[in-house]
């Protein structure tokens, strides 16, 4: 394994920025909605609901990316009807990149 040049460097920083920016932007209104209707409301299922929306933080986080990039990857599950009907910029790795730590964000 050679070393990494300036330029490969750079690139990762910019896909850290943008995963982290798109992360932020994307999940803090329907986190915040999330928490007001949780701490507001009482109903059936609360606990699921409460109990789905912490898996991030119960579950390995190396797991939960894992999966979730092989199911968002252009040759998953998931990846492969997203690669048929998204547009060209969102497919593939781009929704691999962001969806895995942004689920794990939220």
């Amino acid at each position: 394994m050679g070393d990494l040049t300036n330029l490969q460097i750079a690139t990762m920083a910019l896909t850290t920025l943008k995963v982290a920016f798109f992360a932020v932007v994307l999940l803090t209104p329907p986190a915040v909605a999330c928490g007001w209707w949780l701490a507001r409301y009482e109903f059936p299922g609360k606990t699921a609901v409460e109990t789905l929306l912490l898996m991030p933080m119960i579950v390995p986080p190396v797991a939960t990316g894992l999966f979730l990039l092989t199911v968002l990857s252009p040759h998953g599950s998931f990846g492969r009807v997203l690669s048929h009907s998204a547009e060209p910029r969102a497919r593939g790795a781009d929704f691999g990149e962001i969806g895995a730590p942004g689920f794990l964000a939220y």
